[in-house]
């Protein structure tokens, strides 16, 4: 079992409406990199709230930090910084570029977070048990002199029952 110290940018409005309609909801996009879900950055306030401030979806009300602890079992959590997940996940998708190979399929022209979105839902579709998806990315920011990329890792939250929304703290940035 591992918890994550979770910061989820956005804006006043959504957090009002988050409490209001009792949980997150989250519109599917076709190039969310981890695949349909909430996002959360893991141990990076800064990170989420330059999210908030530069990102948010309603960008009309204030924009604030929502910080919680979230708590998954190993088997709920494809973990794709772990060698063990990312071969399991290369696999399915070698399986299904195989299937599709065969049956004369083409997949349409793909960006790699296109593709990352699908093969990611197709996975947790045929694999049942997986709440989240967590990766560390690398981000376009780049740091000083030191020449290190920024990077940033992320929860993908699928399972919305994974959330409690009375631990959840709204910080003003």
């Amino acid at each position: 079992m591992k918890d994550y110290d979770c910061y989820h940018g956005t804006g006043n409005v959504n957090y009002q409406n988050i409490q209001l309609n009792g949980g997150f909801t989250y519109k599917p996009r076709r190039n969310h990199w981890l695949g349909s879900g909430v996002y959360f950055f893991v141990d990076d306030l800064e990170k989420a709230s330059w999210w908030a401030k530069t990102n948010r979806p309603d960008k009309e009300s204030e924009p604030v930090v929502l910080r919680t602890t979230l708590t998954f079992e190993d088997k709920e959590l494809l973990n794709l910084d772990l060698e063990k997940d990312l071969n399991m996940l290369d696999d399915f998708a070698a399986s299904l570029l195989e299937a599709l190979h065969e049956y004369k399929a083409k997949l349409q022209s793909l960006d790699d977070h296109e593709w990352h979105c699908k093969l990611i839902d197709m996975f947790v579709n045929k694999n049942d048990g997986y709440g989240a998806i967590v990766r560390t990315v690398s981000t376009t920011q780049r740091r000083g002199p030191s020449r290190f990329q920024a990077q940033s890792k992320q929860l993908c939250v699928k399972d919305m029952s994974k959330i409690n929304l009375q631990t959840i703290e709204k910080i003003s940035i």
